[in-house]
């Protein structure tokens, strides 16, 4: 049954939700539109830091008033608003005690469908990953080591191999099974820069096996990437695919700002 979230709850809710972590919250607002102005439009810092917090305070309900939606909660955005207000007013329709009792049961609620929700997603994409695995595996070019991890030359060369312990220089671009890409270097016209051991499973024992100058495509099964993380753009158990050119090492360098993560 779909729910509406009114005004009695609304004020609570934006607060709570706000201020503290919840399990389904995505604060990944890479994809929103850059204003066009920018701060010199502002009278004074302590304007600058009010717009801010604002459009942060509303952009961060908006990624979850959106994941909510998507398990079939559903918002009157009047009413946000009229409860927004009453709340700078301090003229809420219910007390404060009964909103939180409200919000509290909502959450716990909310954060079941939205585990089921995820349990299902990511049990669906181990699925693909297995099959999409095992019919990689009969490739003649496919190397298929026992961690699971899968790959493929692309390009030899006759380099020095990194350690775990070692910087390395990449370009590389990551992508789905289905072949959205996530991630990827060359579109940034700028290499990546990482310590070895600080990168997923998959990367780490991969790069290993490649020498300077070579380029590998790795076929990274769940449990060698992301897993159950949520990573934006990259959904739950989701198997990565990616092509990593190895440019460079530089043993004993201290950890680098721009780590890939």
């Amino acid at each position: 049954m779909r729910k509406i979230i009114t005004t009695g709850i609304i004020c609570a809710f934006l607060l709570n939700f706000f201020f503290l972590n919840t399990t389904f919250a995505n604060t990944d607002n890479d994809k929103n539109e850059k204003p066009k102005a920018d701060s010199d439009q502002f009278k004074s810092e302590v304007d600058k830091i009010s717009y801010s917090v604002g459009a942060n305070f509303f952009l961060t309900f908006i990624n979850i008033k959106n994941e909510l939606e998507a398990v079939g909660y559903q918002f009157n955005d009047e009413l946000i608003l009229k409860g927004f207000e009453d709340a700078v007013k301090q003229k809420t329709i219910i007390s404060s005690e009964k909103a939180q009792s409200i919000v509290n049961d909502f959450k716990r609620e909310s954060n079941a469908k939205l585990r089921s929700r995820d349990t299902d997603l990511a049990n669906a994409n181990r699925d693909k990953a297995d099959k999409f695995l095992a019919e990689n595996a009969k490739k003649s070019d496919v190397v298929k080591l026992k961690s699971g991890l899968q790959y493929v030359i692309l390009k030899n060369a006759e380099g020095a191999k990194p350690a775990l312990t070692d910087q390395v220089k990449v370009n590389y671009k990551g992508a789905l099974i289905d072949g959205t890409e996530f991630d990827s270097s060359y579109k940034r016209n700028k290499p990546a820069i990482f310590m070895l051991n600080r990168v997923i499973k998959g990367w780490k024992e991969g790069i290993q096996l490649m020498t300077v100058g070579s380029k590998y495509r790795f076929f990274i099964p769940p449990q060698l990437g992301y897993s159950n993380k949520r990573i934006p753009n990259i959904p739950l158990n989701s198997l990565l695919i990616f092509d990593v050119e190895l440019l460079e090492i530089a043993k004993n360098s201290p950890t680098p700002k721009n780590q890939l993560r």
